[in-house]
């Protein structure tokens, strides 16, 4: 790759992160990619100069109590003021802003998703065009040896190194074929026309299984090694053994179980009980029981979030619930769990015990390297008030233990109850 390429590249990549907001951004909101990604639009009748010299500090309102909804109106489009106010901001700890890449859930720049990225974007970096995707789709979904899906993709590129494809590149070699030192060694001659070629595909193939067929062909390449590096000159008997010993390989890879995806993290404590905790105490009796739940819709990003509170002394409920913008259920859920958090603080109780239905929250609290950058702040903020409290575990549990909530979080959504503290 040439170094103009590699800069060219290098931009794309600089050039596509964003950044999420922290509690006192000095970001000219103009000029930025904050939302979502994108530089916001502004409202037609506000000025260049307004709009060039606008932070997005300005736009929150003080003691970190949200976005400033009267001031995004005066300034951006409808739909764009909708967005601003999905976007997460720290409640309780100050943060600074982040700089992120918005192609993972965590946040992180990865290797893959660099890749993936410029891949979709670049045509240098697309190896797999639209006419070709279908086929690489059903090769990489192939039940077979990754070391033959490698092989049959390279084999595709024309990016096995045959001595055609060496002299290419300069090496001063003959291009003859090793195995009948007939014509140039192209990988057409190699698998199609090249004698040990048709007579091992005439000999071993009927058509009927494709790993059969796979294993001809690595047999053949194998076959043509063993020349190049052993001096082995390929027969018949040797391209059969070979190939036997491929097939045989690909029974035993067969026989091995598809391994599952790993969980983000083992969980801690007895099986099926899934908890963070936080408190000065370990070990300790609830004061307070609080269901937590989201409701979302995509449509509107709109989110109905409650909890309902049972106070284990005085065998009393309290319900308590409200709207917000969200981008996604997970943000909603996150936001539920810390405004019932913020609400049994405020009424002075230390000793507390969360439900929730969603496992990803409770793992992202145990484990902070991992978390989503979505909810990232809710997080610690979240973290923020358990470590002050004396004992606060976050439980995960069924649907049907958080289904008040989860039906409460239903009826606000639906009836649009605001919350202002939220």
């Amino acid at each position: 790759m040439s170094s103009k390429t590699e800069s060219s590249e290098k931009k794309l990549l600089l050039t596509n992160s964003c950044w999420k907001i922290g509690s006192n951004s000095p970001l000219l909101a103009g000029k930025e990619r904050w939302v979502h990604g994108q530089i916001p639009l502004f409202r037609d009748n506000v000025s260049l100069r307004t709009a060039a010299t606008v932070s997005i500090a300005s736009l929150l309102l003080p003691q970190q109590q949200g976005w400033n909804v009267s001031r995004l109106q005066s300034l951006f489009h409808s739909s764009t003021v909708r967005d601003i106010r999905t976007l997460e901001v720290p409640r309780l700890t100050n943060q600074v802003d982040l700089s992120i890449w918005p192609f993972t859930t965590s946040g992180h720049y990865t290797a893959k998703s660099g890749y993936y990225f410029l891949s979709r974007h670049t045509d240098i970096y697309n190896m797999t065009p639209p006419l070709n995707s279908k086929f690489f789709r059903i090769l990489w979904g192939l039940r077979i040896m990754p070391k033959w899906k490698i092989f049959l993709w390279k084999l595709f590129h024309n990016g096995l190194a045959t001595v055609a494809n060496l002299s290419y590149r300069g090496l001063a070699i003959s291009d003859s074929c090793p195995s009948c030192n007939v014509e140039p060694e192209t990988s057409q001659h190699l698998f199609r026309f090249c004698s040990i070629a048709t007579a091992a595909c005439q000999d071993g193939y009927n058509g009927l299984r494709l790993p059969v067929f796979v294993a001809i062909l690595w047999a053949i390449w194998q076959g043509r090694n063993n020349k190049v590096f052993n001096g082995i000159a390929p027969d018949m008997p040797l391209i059969r053994s070979l190939q036997d010993k491929g097939i045989q390989q690909h029974y035993t890879f067969l026989a091995n179980p598809i391994p599952l995806p790993r969980s983000l993290h083992v969980a801690p404590g007895p099986p099926g009980f899934l908890f963070a905790h936080f408190g000065t105490a370990f070990c300790g009796v609830p004061q307070l029981h609080l269901q937590v739940d989201g409701s979302w819709k995509k449509s509107s990003l709109l989110a109905g979030i409650a909890w309902v509170a049972e106070h284990v002394t005085t065998q009393t409920t309290e319900v308590q619930g409200g709207c917000i913008y969200a981008e996604s259920p997970l943000v909603a859920e996150a936001r539920a769990c810390l405004g019932a958090l913020i609400w049994a603080q405020s009424r002075g109780y230390c000793q507390i015990l969360i439900y929730t239905d969603s496992d990803v929250l409770v793992r992202s609290l145990l484990h902070q390297d991992t978390q989503p950058i979505s909810i990232a702040w809710t997080l610690n903020d979240i973290r923020s008030i358990g470590h002050q409290l004396q004992w606060c575990r976050i439980l995960k549990v069924h649907r049907q233990q958080v289904q008040r909530a989860h039906d409460l979080a239903n009826h606000v959504r639906l009836g649009h109850i605001p919350m202002d503290t939220m």
